[in-house]
């Protein structure tokens, strides 16, 4: 299982991933600036989000019963088909390094209720070009044109690093550094559904539309 990241839901806002780092090892959460390997210092950035999150741990599989454990939790991997804690996995792709897409995720968020609501979205553009846009609440950032007549904090170029590094150049001189995982529908002619970036879920714009 070395190298297969995975993700899943219990309600649409609250998320498990794990990433199997190596043939005993697996880091539970979402890892942010990239996977890490769990060997060494290399045990992920900051404090490990999402459901169960215990950062690097141990895991074993058994290929014969299908039979995983990791950390505290247990389940099962058979046929492609990864339940962990009684919750549906689906795996991500990792992209390669130097690789691009084109592509708009669209991460729709919100909190509270009544007059403690609050929400709004947050889409990221990415060209095969290497160049990126964002946008947020109600402004809105695209690559349609000159991309020189957005504001430098909101675009810029990028590139995908090993580890599923996703580093953001902006042309205001700041790097931001993502994990970005990406979430195809399978079939013949895989979809691309959309994205983890960090601990967020972003839906591909296109595929929302159709």
């Amino acid at each position: 299982m070395a190298g297969h990241y995975f993700w899943g839901t219990a309600n649409g806002t609250n998320f498990l991933g794990v990433y199997f780092a190596d043939g005993s090892h697996a880091y539970t959460g979402l890892p942010h600036q990239g996977l890490p390997s769990c060997t060494g210092s290399d045990t992920g950035v900051g404090t490990p989000q999402g459901i169960g999150a215990q950062g690097c741990t141990s895991y074993s599989y058994n290929p014969s019963t299908g039979a995983v454990t990791v950390g505290t939790m247990q389940g099962t991997y058979t046929g492609g088909a990864f339940t962990l804690d009684n919750l549906h996995l689906a795996e991500l792709t990792v992209p390669k390094a130097g690789s691009t897409l084109a592509v708009t995720f669209q991460n729709v968020y919100a909190s509270g209720a009544g007059s403690d609501f609050s929400g709004g979205f947050s889409d990221l553009t990415l060209a095969s070009n290497g160049r990126f846009a964002t946008a947020s609440g109600a402004t809105v950032g695209t690559l349609n044109g000159d991309a020189a007549v957005l504001p430098a904090d909101q675009h810029g170029t990028y590139r995908i690093e090993s580890s599923g590094r996703l580093e953001l150049d902006f042309a205001s001189g700041t790097n931001v550094v993502r994990t970005i995982g990406i979430d195809y529908e399978s079939g013949k002619q895989p979809t691309l559904r959309g994205a983890m970036l960090d601990s967020s879920y972003y839906e591909n714009q296109a595929a929302m539309s159709n």
